[in-house]
């Protein structure tokens, strides 16, 4: 260990260029990645576009899925419907809220991201991180 006392902050800076070197590098091979499964993709759409057969039976899964979210649009829309879809949602933010609130604070208190639950399964917290492209404030 180094008696200099800005060693410690200059190794910081330089981790931190090195993952973010990485971390431009492999979104850099991700793109091409993406554009290469893009082609992939449009090979496979042009073997099912080129067979009358599939073609046909496509057409008529359309035609039916069509009328099955036209009956399911119906149904939901009744009032009874649309509170319990309310209900659920509500339900369902209030558990991610709670749950990422005390995740989030377990892992700050104990430094751990797993936890063992009382049946004896160890639980991994895990947060989920992308690469998105900035939007910018056209308030300015």
């Amino acid at each position: 260990m180094s008696d200099n006392p800005t060693s410690a902050p200059q190794n910081d800076a330089l981790n931190l260029l090195s993952v973010e070197n990485l971390i431009l590098s492999h979104n850099s091979k991700i793109e091409e990645i993406k554009k290469e499964l893009n082609q992939y993709k449009e090979m496979v759409d042009s073997i099912l576009d080129g067979s009358p057969e599939y073609q046909e039976k496509n057409e008529a899964a359309k035609a039916v899925a069509k009328e099955k979210n036209a009956v399911k649009k119906q149904l939901l829309s009744t009032p009874e419907a649309v509170k319990l879809l309310v209900k659920v949602k509500e339900n369902k933010d209030q558990i991610k809220e709670l749950l990422s609130d005390y995740l989030k604070q377990y892992l700050q208190l104990s430094g751990e991201n797993q936890i063992e639950t009382p049946d004896g399964i160890i639980r991994q917290i895990v947060y989920t991180a992308k690469l998105v492209v900035k939007q910018e404030d056209f308030r300015k």
